[in-house]
């Protein structure tokens, strides 16, 4: 399952069984390089495998130190299990990032999913031949043997939207945990619950006085990219000079001691090709600026690389 996932961490594999269960990761290093390998256990029997980042683990940290909780590492993997330990799944209401991870408590015997607010990272599973298996990739559950049985009643949605929506996958068998939901999987008792969404909006609500609204989307902006740039790695960001991109690198360059690499692709096609508007937005903000030139073959060539590899 972890060998088809390897394009996801290429840099070092991990796994964790105990009677029958277990977990596998994949890491790509971002913070706390040397001790932030995975599956991470406590002293307490509960074990985890994340994938993301968690934006605020530095005050969560500190929070969970004054409640007397210790840490060996600085890795933000420990905080959730030390998070967890402390507020069990309303654990996951504290985090502030982008995440899928499975917590196993072996005293509780319980296993514990869940995917962030908003759905940046992917998580799928499947109730089948009396095990729950999930995975960052629909490719890695099918590898367990979960049958690649098509639900062709998802073309025309496919067709419609351009995507097929969570819960919903192109396989019967396989389910797509929604965002801002989790699942709890206790004395083969599997239960799927909502714990966030998005706060309903009343039209009135929208008209406030503009300049408030201005400083408080702006201050929430530069939160946000702030927050962000916690790594033990260099930073980058995809550059296509539009409006977000562009507002992203822009308060990257505020809070960066260093120039922030910005990347574009393009295209020959001129109708497709955004680097003269990207090369604008580097100039401005003084970027190390990397463009790369493509035609649909290379990505065939590069698939075929990955393969070979």
């Amino acid at each position: 399952m972890t060998d088809v996932l390897v394009h996801r961490g290429p840099d070092a594999a991990g796994y964790w069984s105990k009677g029958n269960t277990g977990l596998g990761h994949r890491r790509l290093s971002i913070i706390d390089l040397h001790t932030g390998d995975q599956p991470m256990r406590d002293d307490f029997g509960n074990v985890i495998a994340f994938n993301g980042e968690i934006y605020n683990y530095v005050e969560l940290r500190a929070e969970l130190k004054g409640k007397g909780h210790e840490f060996k590492t600085s890795s933000d993997t420990e905080v959730i299990l030390a998070a967890y330990r402390e507020w069990g799944t309303a654990a996951q209401c504290r985090l502030n990032g982008m995440w899928a991870f499975a917590i196993w408590d072996s005293n509780a015997q319980r296993l514990f999913l869940s995917r962030d607010r908003i759905g940046e990272k992917p998580l799928y599973y499947a109730d089948w031949g009396g095990s729950l298996i999930f995975g960052s990739e629909i490719k890695a559950v099918l590898e367990a043997g979960v049958p690649r049985e098509p639900d062709y009643s998802m073309m025309e949605v496919y067709l419609c939207l351009s995507y097929v929506p969570a819960p919903h996958t192109f396989f019967r068998h396989v389910r797509s945990l929604p965002p801002g939901h989790f699942v709890v999987f206790e004395r083969d008792v599997l239960l799927e619950q909502q714990y966030w969404d998005l706060p309903a909006v009343e039209d009135g609500d929208m008209i406030r006085d503009r300049v408030e609204v201005h400083e408080n989307f702006e201050a929430l902006l530069q939160d946000s990219v702030r927050i962000r740039m916690r790594s033990d790695v260099p930073f980058g960001a995809f550059l296509s000079g539009g409006l977000d991109s562009s507002s992203v690198v822009a308060l990257m360059s505020e809070v960066s001691s260093h120039p922030v690499g910005t990347f574009t692709i393009g295209f020959d096609e001129k109708a497709f090709d955004e680097r003269p508007l990207a090369q604008m937005v580097a100039d401005r903000f003084e970027t190390r600026h990397h463009e790369q030139t493509v035609d649909p073959d290379a990505f065939d060539l590069a698939l075929e690389r990955v393969h070979h590899h």
